[in-house]
């Protein structure tokens, strides 16, 4: 009898074989991931070997290298992913936003080799955001022509998330006239360098830190110019992940806790039961926690399916899937403003089910907290709630592209 894992895996489609060996290296990272956490580090071949399993390639067509996955089973895969180390997820997140945008381009009848890449095991890295107090918006590096008709990128970034582990990373440069293109760059590049600084108190082995371009070269079919009037699905897509991998940690710290309030013989003299097992405020605590990840589980599915019928709609007509697209858009800030602090609750309260012993750092429980609050930190929930409720009281639409920096 295939374990649980294996039969999810098998039900959302991988063939037998693949889901046995997938199995093998989640339960692996599994029973490393509070190793992971104090040591700041994840074996970069668990990634090379997921990717030539095919995990990088599942949204892509049988056809094409992959198994056809759609949205929604994408992010079921990602929230199993993440149940057995969440880094893993976010690591792969720039990958999964890279395939989808890929995916569109070929959809509209472009020839994607990106896609062939992914195809054959290729990772995709990310290197968008900058520090610094400059102006919102604003793109520091550059492109600039070279004189063999080449181009090359310079510029630093920060969290530069899942480059170390990437083949290419996308970087978000500007050109002489401040046009912003994403630029396909080569990892292994001489002018490519990555950090790894992250410093963090979550996500530590994401390797969320610096990456610095010194003049690397790229040819004119790796720059996309970046449509300022761009539909929100890249943004939809970005976030659907962060939550996912939310669903996939709390779904693993409650089944930690669990775990322990099972097979713990001590309990307190002033308490109802004689076992945390049979306290009915201990199966209270569990069971609020089962519908919070339950409750999370089917809001990331929902708009997660809202996205798969704009996609749908946009194969057939783009100007006839706009208000399909605001949709999943919408569903998707509707999960991000109540997973966040329903998880994130669910993060503290659970340590009142036993005592001190719960707080071992052999235990690594902590972990799931501060990697929740770190997700949950890269696009605060309060700022989408604001335009939530603009939306609905002015009639403005949400933002489909947003930066951080310095607000004039």
């Amino acid at each position: 009898m295939p374990e649980p894992r294996q039969r999810t895996l098998l039900a959302l489609g991988f063939p037998e074989s693949k889901a046995v060996q997938i199995d093998d290296i989640l339960t692996d990272l599994a029973g490393a991931a509070v190793a992971v956490d104090a040591e700041r580090v994840l074996d970069p071949d668990c990634v090379k070997q997921l990717s030539a399993l095919g995990i990088g390639a599942v949204r892509l067509e049988p056809a094409d290298g992959g198994l056809g996955f759609s949205l929604p089973a994408l992010f079921e895969l990602l929230a199993l992913i993440a149940h057995a180390d969440s880094n893993l997820t976010q690591i792969l997140r720039a990958h999964f936003i890279a395939t989808e945008e890929f995916l569109r381009d070929s959809n509209r009848g472009a020839d994607v080799p990106w896609l062939r890449e992914i195809a054959c095991g290729a990772v995709f890295g990310n290197a968008t955001t900058e520090l610094g107090s400059h102006q919102a918006g604003t793109v520091n590096t550059r492109i600039t022509s070279r004189a063999d008709g080449k181009y090359s990128i310079s510029g630093t970034k920060f969290y530069a998330t899942g480059s170390a582990y990437a083949d290419w990373i996308q970087v978000l440069a500007a050109d002489e006239n401040g046009s912003h293109y994403n630029v396909t760059v080569d990892r292994f590049d001489g002018g490519v360098a990555i950090d790894n600084d992250w410093d963090g108190f979550g996500q530590r082995a994401t390797v969320s830190g610096s990456a610095r371009f010194d003049g690397a070269v790229v040819e004119e079919h790796q720059l996309c110019r970046i449509d300022a009037d761009s539909d929100p699905f890249t943004d939809t897509v970005a976030q659907l992940v962060h939550l996912s991998t939310m669903v996939g940690i709390g779904a693993r710290l409650l089944d930690d806790v669990t775990e322990q309030v099972r097979s713990r013989e001590r309990h307190y003299s002033h308490a109802s039961e004689t076992t945390a097992a049979g306290d009915a405020q201990v199966q209270e605590i569990i069971g609020r926690g089962i519908a919070a990840v339950s409750v999370s589980k089917s809001s990331v599915r929902s708009a997660a399916e809202a996205t798969q019928d704009y996609l749908d709609a946009h194969r057939v007509s783009r100007s006839d899937s706009t208000q399909l697209a605001e949709r999943a858009h919408h569903l998707t800030n509707h999960a991000q403003v109540v997973i966040a602090p329903l998880l994130l609750a669910l993060a503290g309260d659970v340590f009142e089910v036993g005592g001190a012993s719960l707080l071992s750092s052999r235990m690594g429980l902590d972990r799931h907290w501060r990697n929740l609050r770190t997700l949950a930190s890269h696009n605060p929930a309060t700022f989408k709630a604001r335009v939530l409720g603009e939306s609905a009281l002015l009639g403005t639409s949400l933002p489909s592209v947003w930066y951080s920096g310095r607000r004039e």
